[in-house]
This record gives structure tokens, sequence and C-alpha cells, in this order.
């Protein structure tokens, strides 16, 4: 599997990552593996990429709204939204452990908060 992606639905990534583990897929990043994509590569049973082309943020909440498109949701104000944000980084962190990665991986999502200046990337090696 070639990728180059900037992300997308973190639930659906997590699928195709099984899917790719019981393919034994090997995925290469073309470009950039950013967000939701990095789902997907921890379930491949070979992985490559440039250095630092994989881009890793904390999970977010997210809505479309129209007119303006996919808006975050303050999960500070909104109890439901927090809810959801905890159970879905709660099921973010055993995807990794199923998956093998190392629970450094984790650790590092957790310290970057996601802004539209970026991300923070890491190398595979």
């Amino acid at each position: 599997i070639v990728i180059d992606s900037a992300g997308g639905d973190g639930r659906a990534a997590m699928e195709m990552g099984r899917l790719a583990r019981e393919a034994k897929a090997h995925v290469f990043v073309k470009g950039t593996c950013r967000s939701a994509c990095v789902f997907l590569l921890a379930g491949a049973v070979y992985r490559d990429a440039r250095p630092f082309s994989i881009g890793i943020h904390r999970g977010r909440i997210t809505r479309n709204v129209p007119g303006k498109g996919e808006v975050v949701v303050d999960v500070e104000a909104n109890p439901e939204a927090r809810g959801a944000l905890e159970v879905a980084e709660r099921d973010a962190r055993d995807y990794f452990e199923e998956m093998g990665m190392p629970a450094r991986l984790w650790e590092e999502m957790q310290k970057v908060r996601r802004s539209p200046s970026g991300m923070a990337t890491v190398s595979i090696a």
C-alpha cells in the first residue's frame, strides 16, 4: 500500500489498519502520513517512510458546520464531546498496543495539540 495522506477519520483509519494487518500488508509513505493516517501505518507488518514525514497530534473532536467546514469542538466547554474524546483516546491507545507499537508513540501524541500551524513530526526509525 502506498499512501500520501493528511489524515481523516481516526476510527476508519484504525479499521483500515486492522485490514492491513490481516492482509500482512507493507505500507510505504510517499509524501506524508499525518494525523489519522498514522493508524493505518501502524497496522502494516512492514512500514517505510522518509524521516519526519509522519505527523502526529493528540486526538480531537470535530464536526462539520455548513459554510465553515470542519470545526474543532471545545471539549472543555462541552462535556459530551469531552466524554467522546476520552473514549476515542482510550481506543487509540489500545489500538496501538494491539498493533505492537511502542508506548512512546502514544505518549508523544498526547503532548501535541493540533493547531493550524501544524503538528509534531516523527521518524519511524
